[in-house]
């Protein structure tokens, strides 16, 4: 009607849309050059105010100062949000830790900041139907006479109850751990690729030789969670709490503290090892266990090889 071209309408409109989008991007209200001062504290001739260039050179102190026997110099050890806390109680310098963030990134000061992702693999639920898929394993302590206390390290499946892998030592490292793996595989005569390893969070566990060792058999090792042993529920049935004379035992096994320890008090290492091995035979071909229908792991095991259909009859949620 006013006999305009489209092209002009369009180019305006376009014009006007690119103006708009400019304004949505401003980066907000500009960050103040000063801080507050509050207290008897004053700077600038009784100022209640401190410009970002005093600050600065009041931060450059804390962290050029190389002089590990004076106690400030663990300030500059703090993050962004401690340290704006500090100012404000020690200078009365009431500042922002996210321009304390701005400022310590131009002048060099932020530390590296490494990723928290958890590293390690969490426990998760899983049905088990038959032997060798789940293992627990831990570290118990064994009183001796002679020795004191020894370190016995046990493997256990889940599924048919069977101590699997054992070691006995008066220390137990991540080799140790890797050494009795390596022979309860071997012992079992299984596909480690379809084996699952469930511990607690202890070094030996979490050492990186031992997960690369795991890694490369494709052997899947699971975590426990942290102040809760249901999560390792079966090798914790192991476990009982025993008071001796200024000590606080972790004893391996209720059932092996009722029928084991509180009848046997080893000499020695050696002698331990031949009265646990011979209370393991029994754990294994004699006691009866009622979450296996009062069958002992040989004969459930026997079994189960004989008629895999007993699983239908037997799945462990663990």
């Amino acid at each position: 009607m006013l006999e305009l071209k489209e092209r002009t309408y369009y180019y305006k409109k376009a014009k006007l849309n690119a103006e708009t989008e400019e304004k949505k991007k401003s980066s907000g209200r500009p960050c103040k050059p000063y801080s507050i001062v509050i207290g008897n504290r004053s700077w600038n001739g009784g100022c209640n105010f401190i410009m970002d260039e005093q600050l600065v050179e009041l931060l450059r102190e804390l962290y050029e100062n190389e002089n590990r026997d004076d106690p400030y110099y663990y300030v500059k050890t703090m993050g962004s949000k401690k340290l704006s806390a500090y100012l404000r109680r020690e200078k009365g310098i009431i500042i922002n830790h996210k321009k304390l963030d701005k400022l310590r990134k131009i002048c060099g000061w932020m530390g590296k900041y490494t990723s928290r992702k958890h590293l390690y693999n969490s426990s998760k639920e899983h049905l088990i139907h038959s032997p060798d898929s789940l293992w627990q394993v831990d570290i118990k302590m064994y009183p001796t006479q002679t020795n004191g206390l020894l370190q016995v390290l046990s493997f256990i499946d889940v599924y048919d109850k069977w101590i699997c892998g054992l070691y006995i030592g008066k220390h137990c490292t991540h080799y140790d751990v890797k050494q009795t793996l390596k022979q309860a595989i071997k012992y079992r005569g299984i596909d480690p690729s379809k084996l699952i390893i469930r511990s607690d969070n202890g070094s030996q566990f979490k050492a990186k030789k031992l997960l690369k060792y795991e890694k490369e058999l494709d052997i899947e090792h699971e975590f426990g969670i942290k102040h809760n042993p249901n999560s390792q529920a079966y090798i914790e049935s192991f476990d009982v709490l025993k008071k001796h004379p200024g000590v606080s035992l972790k004893l391996h096994h209720s059932s092996c503290q009722r029928e084991f320890e509180a009848h046997v008090l080893a000499f020695d290492k050696a002698d331990l090892k031949s009265k646990l091995g011979a209370y393991i035979h029994y754990y294994h071909c004699l006691r009866p266990h009622g979450s296996l229908g009062n069958m002992t792991p040989f004969d459930f095991r026997k079994e189960f090889f004989e008629n895999p259909s007993i699983s239908e009859n037997l799945k462990v949620y663990v």
